[in-house]
């Protein structure tokens, strides 16, 4: 559930759990979300499974025993000498870099490879959910002059992950081919360039899925902050207030995703859960408005 300040601003979500909330909402209404979406899941999950079993079969011995060196005889050369007992530790976070590495690899290829299929996707499990939700009424953004001071003022340094979300949030079938061209290739150049973080055991992994969550969640809410017509300085100040429950959002949708196989199936939910987010966030604008109303009434 939405957690709530005493005097809230702005709506404060726990980002987190809205994934996990968009595989619940999907499996207790499968039959309604599944009919328009069976063909292209059915080839995205073929194409998922012809592109896994290959890079485990001939990547994964390959990618664990060069980690496995890289520390042996890098990082940790002395120490393996002093304690032999540390090359099983070397070869464990060899094996589970290894694993790591193969599921993002994969996932780099059938994301590209089934697009295509998945394009339409996204905007029917919007549709969808928000139908489940016909009592919540989408709004367009208006702001008041004290927010309007406020969206003028957010400024972010230019180095600052927020402008990978605030990227993915604009809508280039308003702003046009040159925003498509930056999406387009932003995130995968992001991906490539992040996926050697993984070799580095443990740590690794989760800077990777918090660098990658970013661009996703923006994506995710894009079609939310379109139908509320917000500008591009708005939907800066909406994702910097939002900021933290943005990358929740992003690590546990991105490693939902790169699960085997069934990656493009949370693909599906990640939107879900990015719509049920959409309408808890109405409902609390429409309860504060009525309580601003009651107060009021009561002056």
């Amino acid at each position: 559930m939405p957690h709530f300040r005493r005097t809230p601003k702005h709506f404060h979500p726990h980002g987190y759990q809205y994934p996990i909330r968009g595989i619940v909402h999907f499996l207790h209404h499968i039959r309604r979300f599944s009919s328009p979406i069976a063909l292209p899941l059915t080839k995205g999950l073929v194409l998922s499974s012809a592109t896994i079993i290959p890079l485990f079969r001939y990547g994964f011995h390959p990618q664990a025993n060069a980690i496995k060196l890289l520390l042996s005889r890098v990082f940790f050369r002395h120490a393996a000498d002093r304690h032999p007992l540390l090359t099983w530790a070397f070869a464990g976070a060899g094996v589970v870099s290894a694993t790591i590495l193969c599921l993002g690899e994969s996932y780099a290829i059938w994301t590209y490879l089934v697009g295509g299929f998945l394009s339409n996707i996204p905007r029917l499990m919007w549709n969808q959910t928000l139908q489940d939700h016909s009592f919540v009424k989408l709004e367009p953004y208006t702001e008041t002059p004290e927010e309007a001071v406020m969206t003028a003022k957010t400024r972010d340094h230019y180095l600052s992950t927020n402008h990978l979300i605030i990227l993915y949030s604009r809508d280039p079938a308003i702003e046009g081919d040159f925003l498509y061209w930056r999406q387009f290739f932003c995130r995968p150049i992001l991906f490539i360039v992040t996926l050697p973080l993984n070799s580095i055991p443990f740590l690794g992994f989760w800077v990777f899925l918090f660098l990658n969550g970013l661009p996703l969640t923006g994506a995710a809410l894009q079609m939310y902050l379109s139908a509320k017509k917000m500008t591009t300085l708005q939907r800066r100040r909406y994702v910097k207030e939002r900021y933290r429950a943005c990358q929740s959002f992003g690590i546990v949708a991105t490693w939902l995703e790169m699960v085997p196989i069934l990656g493009i199936v949370f693909v599906c939910t990640n939107q879900i859960g990015a719509a049920l987010w959409a309408i808890d966030e109405e409902q609390w604008i429409q309860k504060q408005k009525a309580v601003k109303l009651q107060h009021e009434q009561l002056e």
